[in-house]
């Protein structure tokens, strides 16, 4: 396919606007939880790099593996979606579930 269809349906699904949000939500995680409770931050001893990395790695990674995963999901449901309603419309006597009424 080529690359001007692969943006327009990257465009049209939403993937783009799914990934700013996740990706504002991933970085805004530490900004929050440092600010929610400080005290805890300040009482660790270690650079307040590593404290900071420690404390926030893994929902930050988590938030981001769920990104992957939606975004994931999203491109196969939109590239099978199309597919599959053409299938149904060839098949329609051989597959009673996709027909029309249903």
């Amino acid at each position: 396919m080529s690359f001007r269809l692969e943006c327009k349906k990257i465009r049209r699904t939403g993937l783009i606007g799914a990934f700013l949000c996740g990706g504002i939500a991933a970085a805004a995680f530490p900004v929050i939880n440092t600010a929610a409770r400080p005290d805890t931050f300040t009482a660790m001893s270690g650079s307040p790099t590593a404290v900071l990395m420690n404390a926030n790695y893994e929902m930050t990674a988590l938030l981001n593996l769920l990104l992957l995963t939606a975004g994931a999901c999203i491109l196969y449901t939109s590239n099978l979606q199309t597919t599959g309603f053409r299938r149904c419309s060839l098949f329609r006597s051989a597959s009673p579930g996709c027909s029309a009424e249903n």
